[in-house]
């Protein structure tokens, strides 16, 4: 049994259709589907979902694709272990065993570890119950993740990487240099961009 996403169109003042045009390289479609990012006057939203009549969309704030923000000293200090020598940019990424579409990307994200390893490193950020550590571990091992991981237990949330950086989808992925600016963040299609970002 297969799915279909909803394919529908954004409207602006209830009758002018949003059109396609360029931000920051990224294209804003004509017509959207769940959980793509669309710009609305001047500002990012992601959809998020939509009401039984398609009468209603539920539009999520995402941050700049080129971000002016700052992670904290004090978390600065505690990621810049995980920079190599000859890396600018750390990734961050974001899962949890509960969520499959995390998972699924581990082999692509493997890819593109390998494929940027000159200017950055990655470090997993494992958001999840405390008993699940050894699941986590397990679910790395089978997709051969050999890059470092944090496990942050949800009930500590308040006092962790998830908490500070206000991650609340997954994945999430968050590219930072060494003075600690986040220059990209997004969800789970941001890691189609993270190469080229990277790279570039």
């Amino acid at each position: 049994m297969t799915f279909n996403k909803p394919e529908f169109r954004i409207y602006r003042d209830g009758k002018n259709q949003h059109e396609d045009k360029f931000d920051n390289n990224i294209r804003y479609k004509e017509k959207y589907n769940l959980h793509d990012t669309v710009a609305i006057n001047g500002k990012f939203m992601r959809i998020d979902s939509l009401d039984g009549s398609f009468s209603v969309l539920y539009l999520t704030p995402v941050r700049n694709y080129v971000s002016d923000q700052y992670i904290s000293s004090s978390l600065k200090k505690e990621l810049s272990q995980y920079f190599n020598p000859s890396s600018k940019y750390l990734v961050l990424d974001f899962w949890g065993t509960w969520c499959v579409p995390c998972i699924s990307a581990m082999p692509k994200t493997k890819l593109i570890v390998e494929e940027v390893k000159s200017t950055a490193s990655f470090v997993g950020v494992c958001f999840d119950k405390g008993d699940k550590f050894d699941l986590a571990k397990t679910i790395l091992n089978d997709k051969g993740v050999n890059w470092p991981q944090i496990y942050v237990d949800m009930n500590q949330k308040t006092n962790s990487i998830v908490f500070e950086l206000e991650v609340s989808i997954f994945p999430t992925y968050i590219v930072i240099d060494r003075d600690g600016k986040i220059i990209f963040r997004d969800s789970s299609q941001g890691l189609a961009r993270i190469k080229d970002i990277l790279l570039n």
